[in-house]
């Protein structure tokens, strides 16, 4: 019997007291301080997840953030311009099969020049201020880097360099070079 089966008043003389006492003891309420449990385990991870985001806002992007002269950043844009840029690196590197990219750097905002840098392993992307054609060429230079290890890097800045000295400009070749 659930409580709203109960006649709310006059049937068989039934005091609220009765009524209270009668629901209290049924099967149907012993299993209430579970549910009742369980919806205030949900209702305070969603409240903690809600106040976790709010309150450290830069944790949900895919890449690290220093700040410290409190420059605007917008996480939406720059997570959205991260994401794109990846997608459209790995869709140029290999169409048919993309990779997948999630190149780990370090957002670095309020730098003096707005610069990639990548050293003993470590990534950062360096702007003066927000803005996102310098942060989204940046994020496709650390994805393009992602596929190409240093090594790769060095041998092909090596043949670029052997490959534009071995060839001969028509300039130069009227010059007598």
């Amino acid at each position: 019997m659930k409580l709203q089966d109960i006649p709310a008043r006059g049937t068989k003389g039934l005091s609220a007291m009765k009524v209270r006492s009668y629901v209290l003891s049924t099967k149907c309420t012993r299993a209430w301080p579970d549910r009742t449990r369980v919806l205030c385990c949900v209702f305070l991870g969603l409240t903690l997840a809600t106040i976790g985001a709010t309150c450290l806002g830069q944790a949900s992007l895919p890449f690290g953030v220093s700040n410290l002269k409190h420059e605007k950043l917008p996480a939406d844009e720059a997570t959205r311009i991260y994401f794109s840029a990846c997608s459209h690196v790995a869709r140029a590197i290999r169409p048919e099969n993309p990779p997948h990219l999630r190149p780990k750097f370090v957002l670095v905002l309020g730098a003096q020049d707005n610069q990639t840098v990548r050293a003993d392993g470590a990534a950062e992307v360096r702007l003066k201020t927000w803005n996102p054609a310098a942060f989204a060429e940046a994020v496709v230079i650390m994805a393009a880097r992602e596929v190409l290890d240093s090594k790769e890097v060095t041998n092909l800045t090596r043949d670029t360099l052997l490959s534009a000295q071995a060839s001969v400009s028509v300039s130069d070749l009227k010059q007598g070079r």
